[in-house]
């Protein structure tokens, strides 16, 4: 993925996230868990759909495996670094906040 395609996929998160959730469920120890199984389903279609669409092109299942494993990896970082970013940002945000008071 080149510097191009990863602002897209910044931009797209930082649009998405919703500040007030994730305080929320941090502020409550991980307690909150809202839509949890809407993240699921929606992961689980979106995989589905592209396991289709490869089977519909004529890959068989060994490179659709190999596809999606190089995939979901290559995903996973994405999220953890944008994770690791803004979970940085939020806490700087806090401190900077409660100091004030």
């Amino acid at each position: 993925m080149d510097c191009g395609q990863y602002s897209v996929w910044y931009e797209q998160a930082k649009k998405s996230m919703d500040v007030e959730k994730i305080t929320k469920h941090y502020l409550k120890n991980h307690e909150v868990v809202e839509d949890y199984l809407t993240y699921i389903q929606n992961e689980e279609n979106a995989k589905n759909g592209l396991i289709h669409q490869l089977l519909d092109v004529g890959f068989d299942n060994t490179d659709i495996e190999d596809i999606m494993f190089r995939y979901g990896g290559a995903i996973q970082n994405i999220y953890l670094e944008l994770g690791l970013k803004i979970g940085a940002r939020l806490g700087a945000e806090y401190m900077v906040r409660n100091r004030c008071k």
